[in-house]
């Protein structure tokens, strides 16, 4: 027996409209004023890090030029031994590591250093009880790192703070649906390879352009699509002045009433972006209120 359609009033769907709308902003209130990363990923994260060396300030600029979206950072043979590879074909960035060498002065007439490494057994005795004189002389070696994203590592390896999200084919659904809509509205959207994991998406104003980052699982590219695509329905342009993070918390927040409608929760990437987008803003612009930007 076919299940009885039910028909509301226009009352009943507009306080149906308001009630969603009230939970939608107290959701946006709640993760915006106490929401923190589960200490569990936190931990997950710090555990997953400290496999990493951590760059001098001069290398992280040299990365930061030529891979700015890296996360985390290893050379050919540290990846290797880690358990990955780097991909075929995948170009890394260059950097300058320190190797220290040690020299010591031979007991001869004007003396000069010598590397150790090419000292007699009793050469070797002499510097390490201290006859003969040593020191170490360290210098820069030009070297070439790769970020994980360039790697066989899989993204369900990735700590959940900085991970891609999962596949869903719900989700893919969805996401590619939405794909058709955005295009139907005047913004094209495209997939493209931002060179790491630390971008997932953009929009571009001038030229209405939504662009995913393809490295992104089908939860998470949806996700960076509603909340791209926010920044085209809330207006954001170049001939509006507002400030960056007031953007970014309003596409934010706009894409969490979106996915609340989707059934979708949002990912810690998200929570953690609106959270932090209203701290810059409060700093910015203190008279700010969270009731008047929703």
């Amino acid at each position: 027996m076919p299940k009885k359609r039910t028909f509301y009033s226009e009352e009943e769907r507009k306080a149906h409209h308001e009630k969603k709308q009230r939970e939608a902003d107290l959701q946006i209130q709640e993760l915006t004023k106490h929401w923190e990363n589960d200490p569990k990923d936190i931990a997950e994260y710090l555990a997953f890090s400290t496999q990493f060396y951590k760059y001098s300030s001069r290398n992280t600029m040299l990365i930061y030029r030529q891979r700015p979206d890296s996360v985390f950072i290893a050379s050919y043979t540290h990846w290797k031994e880690l358990g990955y590879y780097v991909q075929e074909g995948e170009h890394g960035a260059n950097i300058y590591r320190p190797e220290t060498t040690r020299y010591f002065k031979p007991n001869v007439p004007n003396p000069t250093w010598v590397l150790l490494s090419k000292a007699s057994p009793e050469q070797r005795h002499e510097v390490e009880i201290g006859m003969l004189e040593s020191r170490d002389f360290t210098y820069f070696k030009p070297c070439t790192v790769f970020d994980i994203s360039q790697t066989n590592c899989p993204p369900e390896d990735y700590p959940k703070l900085c991970g891609v999200g999962y596949n869903s084919t719900q989700h893919k659904d969805i996401y590619n649906t939405l794909c058709l809509y955005s295009e139907e509205i005047g913004v094209a959207v495209s997939e493209e390879d931002f060179e790491g994991i630390g971008t997932r998406g953009a929009y571009n104003p001038r030229n209405k352009h939504i662009h995913i980052n393809q490295l992104l699982g089908d939860t998470q590219k949806l996700d960076t699509l509603l909340h791209e695509m926010s920044h085209h329905l809330m207006g954001h342009s170049p001939n509006i002045e507002k400030p960056t993070m007031q953007r970014e918390f309003e596409a934010d927040g706009l894409s969490i009433m979106f996915g609340k409608t989707f059934g979708i929760e949002p990912s810690d990437a998200r929570k953690s972006h609106l959270a932090a987008c209203y701290q810059e803003l409060l700093k910015a612009q203190p008279e700010v209120k969270i009731d008047a930007l929703l």
